[in-house]
This record gives structure tokens, sequence and C-alpha cells, in this order.
């Protein structure tokens, strides 16, 4: 069953699952029906997530979510009918679903509703896979076969198994593809996804100028490191060398690759959630870069974990003095290893913590 259709779809055919707000901006809240009232202020998108949220009962989560709690049943049985309804489901799951739940009556649907596609949430339009994007997995391939012509990542604290780890890789005389008359220079490869990469001049003593164009990249913006999320302990930092200097003494780290991705890593963790209902909450440490835009990001992101329930902790005197993880890294091995080890466990008891308080907090009422 594939989730993100069924979420997209949901989207598309939203006003013939619930009835539009008085307004016109959102729907109608199924739990609490807000957006029946005068102020009409119904369940509305959450800009750059996939999750929709009702300003008066608190809910927070997507359509598939909304319309489980509105009818008493469990995310996959309500996934499994909206596949039914939007001719997303194999004859199995249709079977099973005409037997066992439409029959009930759970679900209300509008036939003659037709599909919008001008409204479609930004997280579903920013979604579709552009056809014009180049894989360039061959490019990283034969890329990789050359990295011993540099010993770049080394002067960055990074050993060779860390630099096979992520596919790192060397071109020569490289030039940005996109702008036929750039000038050509030696770069380090970083893959952050089958289709995009950072190019980084690795020419020593480079004039200001050029400083201004040693980090390029190629393709769409993309999280770095998504692997990290299977991991019971995360760390969130800006930019791909830091994400690896924690790779280095054995942590897991996922970089934004900018501070404005923030929004990008919140949706790829929405969208895992009901992937991940089985396993033990993940405990993200936010560790962006020492100075003013870091922490203003730190804020924000904060504060978006918070309200959509991700266990979280701000990392303290983690790099010292330097901007980050990879300057920290350099400047001294065992000193940032013991500062990363020292938040790591102080993360995980203020996590053991919120749990117990938690859950003693519950069992009293």
């Amino acid at each position: 069953m594939d989730y993100q259709k069924i979420r997209e779809e949901a989207a598309r055919r939203v006003f013939s699952l619930f009835r539009p707000d008085r307004q016109g901006r959102g729907f109608v809240c199924p739990i609490c029906g807000n957006g029946s009232g005068d102020t009409g202020d119904g369940v509305t998108f959450i800009q750059g997530t996939a999750r929709v949220h009702c300003f008066k009962c608190g809910f927070n989560g997507d359509l598939i979510a909304l319309k489980a709690q509105e009818n008493n049943c469990s995310y996959r049985d309500a996934a499994q009918v909206l596949a039914v309804i939007f001719n997303l489901a194999d004859e199995r799951d249709k079977k099973y679903v005409n037997r066992t739940l439409l029959n009930n009556g759970i679900f209300i649907v509008n036939e003659d509703y037709q599909p919008s596609y001008e409204n479609l949430p930004q997280i579903f339009s920013a979604e579709r896979r552009d056809e014009t994007l180049e894989d360039q997995t061959q490019f990283f391939t034969d890329a990789a076969k050359n990295l011993d012509l540099t010993d770049y990542h080394l002067t960055r604290g990074l050993s060779w198994k860390t630099a096979h780890k992520f596919t790192l890789g060397f071109v020569k005389d490289w030039h940005h593809p996109k702008i036929p008359n750039a000038p050509e220079s030696p770069r380090l490869i970083i893959p952050t996804s089958q289709y995009s990469y950072l190019a980084r001049d690795v020419t020593k003593n480079l004039s200001e100028r050029d400083k201004k164009y040693s980090k390029q990249k190629v393709g769409p913006a993309q999280i770095f490191n998504t692997d990290a999320l299977n991991s019971e302990l995360v760390f969130i930092v800006e930019g791909e060398f830091d994400a690896m200097s924690f790779y280095e003494i054995g942590f897991s780290a996922i970089a934004l690759g900018s501070i404005s991705n923030y929004k990008k890593l919140i949706d790829i963790l929405l969208q895992r959630q009901p992937q991940m209902e089985n396993f033990l909450p993940t405990i993200f440490v936010l560790a962006l870069d020492n100075d003013k835009g870091g922490r203003s990001t730190t804020r924000t992101l904060r504060q978006l974990l918070n309200n959509f329930g991700f266990f979280n902790y701000i990392a303290k005197n983690i790099y010292g003095e330097h901007k980050d993880a990879n300057e920290a890294l350099v400047s001294s091995r065992e000193i940032f290893s013991d500062a990363v080890k020292k938040n790591a466990e102080d993360a995980r008891q203020k996590f053991i913590n919120t749990f117990f308080e938690g859950a003693f907090s519950q069992g009293s009422e």
C-alpha cells in the first residue's frame, strides 16, 4: 500500500471527504466541528508539511489519520478504505475493505465531487518528481574511482572509511553542468541524492572571488544522510561535512544542507511516521552551527519538532569556540568526541526522564 499516493489523492479530493468550512479556507473538523460556527476557521493544511491542523481541538496529522480518528479505526484500515475509494487498491484489499469496512458505512464520500489540482497543498506539489532530473549514479561511480587523486577529505578530518561510506569522489577539471562557460577547478564530489550533489573546490589558497563559488550544488536541495533516521539518536546539523564528522566518531547525524531546509526535514519525519509505529521514538539532538543563523533555526526547528511530538534536545557547548562540527573535529578529535558523547548521554537521560514522568502522570490520572 502506497501511503504517499493515498495522502496525495486525499488532499486532491479533500472536500469529498470533509465538508468545506464557512470561510472556504479549509474544512469542518469531523472531531470537534470546528469550522461550522461563525468564525469558520476550520482545519487547514500546515504549510510545508503533509499534515493538517485543527486550531480548536488541536488535531495534528495527515488526512488518513483524521479519517481514522473520525471513524475510530486503525491508521491502516483508514488507508485501505481510502485506497479503494480512490481506486489505488489491489483486488485483495478491495475485497477486504468492501466486506469488512465499507459495508459498515464508515466512510461518507460525495461521489459528485470532481478533484481540483489547483488547490493542491504545497508539500504535494513540491514532491512531484521532475522527469527532467538527471540520474547522477554513473557520475558518482566514476568520480569515486578518482578519490585517491586528492587528500582533501583527510585535511577535513575524514578517514577513507568515511569517504567510502558516503561515496565521495573527485573530478580534476569540474565545471557546473548548467553553466557552460564556468571555469574548471578540482572538486570533491559529495552525493546528496540520486539526482543531486555538492561539488567542493579543493584548490588551496582560494582567492576571495573563488571562495564565493567554492561550494556549488547540482540538482534539487536535499537533506543529507536520511539513513541516519534509522538510528536511536540523531544529531541534526547544517553541512554535509558536519554530518560526516559525527559519523567519523561513531554517531549518526543528518544535515539540512542549508538552514532554509528545515521544513524538508519535518516533512520527511512526518512521512516516515506511519512506517515507524513499531519502533522506539528517535531522540533528535539539535547541533546546528554556532552562529546567529544556526541559533535562529534551532529555535524554529525545535518548535516544529515539539508541535509534532518529536522528542528533541538542544546540544550544549558541543563545538566550544568553533563554528561547527567539522571545525571542532579538525581542531581536536578527542575534545569533539568527548563533547558529543556528553551531549548524547544528557539527551538520552532527558528522554528517559520525560518518558517516565509522562508514564507516571498518565497512570496517576
